[in-house]
């Protein structure tokens, strides 16, 4: 388990802290994979935080990563952990190099 990441940063400035909670290398594929924390402000409009189950100081998202170099291929897999029981969302996205990069 890595320590905390020092967050929040210029660019981050909602991140308080980020926390790698696994990290493992497939030995055949090459794929990294990561599994990480963050701890957010909440920012949710005062009008939404009268209501109790949202006024929260901190809301709480796990990142998972699988880095594929030799494929050349990131996906990463977000959600929130504060709210779960409550509704599951999460966002998936997949980059790869475009095929008209000559780079």
């Amino acid at each position: 388990m890595s320590p905390t990441s020092l967050y929040p940063t210029n660019k981050e400035q909602n991140v308080i802290g980020m926390k790698t909670v696994e990290e493992r290398i497939d030995r055949e594929s090459g794929v990294e994979y990561k599994r990480r924390v963050a701890t957010c402000k909440n920012i949710l409009p005062s009008i939404f935080r009268k209501i109790q189950l949202l006024n929260e100081d901190a809301v709480y998202l796990e990142e998972e990563t699988w880095h594929d170099r030799r494929g050349k291929r990131l996906t990463v897999k977000s959600r929130s952990l504060t709210w779960n029981k409550y509704a599951d969302a999460w966002e998936e996205s997949e980059y790869s190099i475009c095929p008209e990069n000559t780079n």
